[in-house]
């Protein structure tokens, strides 16, 4: 009974996460059976580049930090997720590792997404990966665009 209602929770936490607006109540229910609340302390890493990518999470309260390495592996800060973003997208394509780090911002709680069994509804599912892959791709433009403007930002800075 109890995971039966935390179950039910969990599904209506997450049909209402704005990364999930609009679709099917049976998707909803298909990667509610690969989810679970995951909580990371500050400054704790969520994920570090090279490591298997096997998940995505979606930040419900505070911040996550998103991270490239730099110079004598020296990370440096791209983009500071707040609530209601997507983190991670690597376990979506070969080779399933992580292409950049990602760490808390003070106490930070999420619903994490165990990405092979994402997948495997995927395969089973074209809807649901059909829909899947339209609401990731425009996490990874928006992503994109962010990083490109602190770039042009920064390039614009320097020609001055």
């Amino acid at each position: 009974m109890d995971n039966d209602i935390e179950r039910n929770v969990l599904e209506k936490r997450i049909s209402c996460l704005p990364f999930f607006d609009g679709m099917r109540t049976d998707h909803i229910r298909k990667l509610t059976d690969s989810a679970m609340r995951t909580e990371f302390s500050p400054g704790q890493n969520i994920f570090l580049t090279g490591e298997a990518a096997n998940r995505f999470y979606i930040i419900e309260s505070g911040k996550a930090e998103i991270a490239v390495p730099g110079l004598n592996d020296e990370l440096i800060s791209v983009q500071v997720l707040n609530p209601g973003e997507v983190l991670g997208w690597s376990w979506l394509y070969p080779p399933h590792k992580w292409n950049l780090s990602a760490s808390a911002v003070g106490k930070c709680g999420a619903i994490s997404f165990y990405g092979t069994h994402v997948l495997h509804e995927c395969k089973n599912d074209v809807e649901l990966s059909n829909d899947l892959y339209q609401r990731i791709a425009q996490v990874m433009l928006d992503r994109m665009h962010h990083i490109m403007g602190k770039l042009a930002l920064g390039n614009h800075c320097i020609k001055k």
